[in-house]
């Protein structure tokens, strides 16, 4: 009886969104906790490098993978099992094809540095990443979000757990090989794990004499980026535009630096995720379903994500400075940190205004406005130039600046053409 009540509690939406949202808090915690223990038990240089694979990590996948998931998750929406599986069937065979070149690649290169292990191991972070954050789209666009965050939080916080119970008792663990060789963990697990849910699945398919014969590999591909080439630009350009700042400050400012930056960054990031997790995600299957439907409540659904999003982004910005500045000061107690906190405050305001672009990016997104969406992206990669001036001009007010004069510009072209229709 026991067991039942408790079945049928876990089966509501009410519980399901609470415990998501837990998952994703905990997640938050759980990285942000990774950042201050390499900050203050290893080093910023330590620090500035996970950032840099971090953000590898996001760049590759965009661009190898062709934009294809973006499309193939955005018509899963509306698709049978079979047509999603058969689709992603081919992906499969795409990434497999892709990834073995550069695994390859990264093996001979470590050869000639002599880490044959480093490099490897860093080249299967980006293939998990790839790979494990293309299904947690899917399942997000299949109104699947407690399975999608549970892997998530497997990919992105079980494993960090581990490795720092693990250092903090052994300090030889403390080294970056560790560290990358505890997250390839981490996605080998999330890749079976989201294989068994999925277990039920039509992956092989089955078809009858009157089905169409399959297509080749090239020509599906071909297809599908016809349909994808515009996200798929529109990604490079993003990507480009967010992650780029990592690299320049360590090629004019060097690790440590980037390590700073980074330490900032990464709350940032995990605050964006979970407004992404408890907000974004789940009203983007709404928006795309209700556009096509032609549903009055599209306008509506707009609406609220954009008030909860705002609303959310303000408190949070408003409690993470004063806790971010008592940590800085009290736990990791670097002076670097503390001598640069000033920037963190123009972050802030960066992530705000990055959370309302966002929104409206998401309603064209369901609007299947490519093209515009690659607009704004073009923008904000054009004025993301700046940076290569401001950055050695200004140290790290450069790499902050730029963002806001940025986002500013996006956000009021963006509102011109919403206007049309709120």
């Amino acid at each position: 009886m026991i067991l039942m009540n408790l079945h049928s509690l876990l089966q509501e939406k009410s519980v399901h969104s609470l415990i998501i949202m837990a998952l994703r808090g905990t997640s938050l915690v759980v990285k942000f906790s990774l950042t201050l223990f390499i900050a203050r038990f290893m080093s910023f240089e330590d620090l500035g490098f996970y950032g840099l694979i971090s953000a590898a990590s996001i760049v590759a996948p965009g661009l190898l993978g062709l934009g294809l998931m973006l499309t193939v998750s955005r018509k899963a929406v509306t698709q049978t099992l079979e047509e999603i599986t058969e689709n992603l069937n081919y992906y499969r065979r795409f990434l497999l094809l892709i990834y073995t070149v550069i695994l390859t690649i990264s093996f001979l290169v470590g050869i000639a540095l002599n880490q044959p292990f480093f490099t490897l191991i860093i080249a299967l972070v980006i293939f998990f990443e790839h790979i494990n954050n293309d299904l947690y789209s899917l399942l997000l666009n299949l109104s699947k979000p407690f399975t999608a965050n549970l892997l998530h939080f497997i990919r992105t916080a079980a494993w960090m757990i581990v490795f720092m119970a693990l250092s903090f008792v052994y300090p030889s663990l403390r080294t970056l090989e560790v560290l990358f060789s505890g997250w390839v963990c981490g996605g080998i697990i999330t890749l079976f794990m989201f294989f068994w849910v999925t277990r039920d699945w039509p992956w092989k398919p089955s078809r009858s004499s009157s089905s169409p014969p399959p297509i080749t590999l090239i020509s599906w591909v071909t297809s599908e980026f016809r349909q994808a080439r515009l996200v798929y630009i529109n990604t490079l350009v993003n990507t480009a535009s967010q992650y780029l700042n990592h690299f320049l400050v360590t090629l004019f400012l060097g690790l440590e630096m980037t390590g700073v930056y980074v330490y900032f960054m990464q709350i940032v990031t995990a605050l964006s995720n979970l407004i992404n997790t408890g907000i974004l995600q789940l009203a983007r299957p709404q928006l795309v379903r209700a556009y096509k439907e032609n549903d009055p409540a599209y306008r509506s659904i707009y609406l609220s994500c954009m008030k909860n999003t705002t609303i959310t982004a303000l408190l949070m910005a408003g409690v993470a400075g004063p806790i971010m500045y008592f940590i800085t000061v009290y736990v990791v107690d670097k002076p670097l940190a503390i001598e640069w906190f000033s920037v963190f405050w123009c972050i802030l305001l960066i992530f705000v205004l990055a959370m309302i672009i966002q929104v409206n990016t998401l309603a064209f997104y369901s609007q299947h406005r490519d093209n515009l969406i690659l607009k704004f992206g073009l923008v904000g990669f054009a004025g993301g130039g700046f940076n290569i001036i401001l950055i050695p001009w200004l140290n790290l007010w450069g790499a902050v600046l730029a963002p806001v004069f940025i986002c500013s510009i996006v956000l009021v072209w963006q509102y011109k053409h919403i206007k049309k229709w709120v």
